[in-house]
């Protein structure tokens, strides 16, 4: 999961008490969450990486259930990669990326697409991709080159290729 730095910081021997308290603010609660995540990365003692790990989740899916993208992309990242010991789980990965994405931030919605693409969702991967490049997202450009260069869940098709990753075509206008 991505995290910008934050000040301060914590160790792993931090009381996970203090965290999820209802006057603290989400940006200050998704923090938290990252932190704790950092932390199952650091420790060596088993039981106290699942325990953070276990918290961490616990503080993005309320985060993530009230609506806040950043949680639930968080959440589907968690889901799809197995971060910090957690089991992968692409259906509840696909769930929180999914919703992320309807929340029209083009890093979810290609976030979203490389996963379905990976999935074999061939369709709905090429709709969220478009829309994020439609928006001028040079990464969607980018990917949507690369899957018609590769005949990658569209027919291969060297000139949209070519005109979709050089930004010269609108990628909606790109069919299939």
């Amino acid at each position: 999961v991505t995290s910008s730095k934050s000040g301060g910081g914590g160790s792993d021997s931090d009381s996970d008490s203090d965290s999820g308290s209802d006057n603290e603010s989400d940006s200050g609660q998704y923090r938290r969450a990252q932190e704790l995540m950092a932390a199952t990365k650091r420790s060596t003692i088993p039981g106290e990486r699942k325990r953070k790990r276990e918290r961490a989740i616990q503080i993005l899916t309320g985060l993530a259930e009230a609506g806040d993208e950043r949680s639930q992309n968080a959440l589907g990242v968690i889901y799809h990669d197995g971060v910090a010991g957690q089991a992968t789980d692409r259906v509840k990965a696909i769930k929180w990326l999914r919703k992320a994405a309807k929340q029209g931030a083009t890093y979810n919605e290609m976030n979203l697409a490389d996963m379905l693409m990976e999935n074999g969702d061939d369709a709905e991967a090429l709709e969220w991709m478009t829309k994020a490049a439609d928006r001028g997202e040079p990464y969607a450009h980018y990917s949507l080159g690369n899957w018609y260069y590769e005949g990658k869940g569209v027919p291969q098709d060297l000139v949209k290729a070519k005109n979709v990753s050089q930004h010269r075509l609108h990628p909606s206008s790109v069919s299939n």
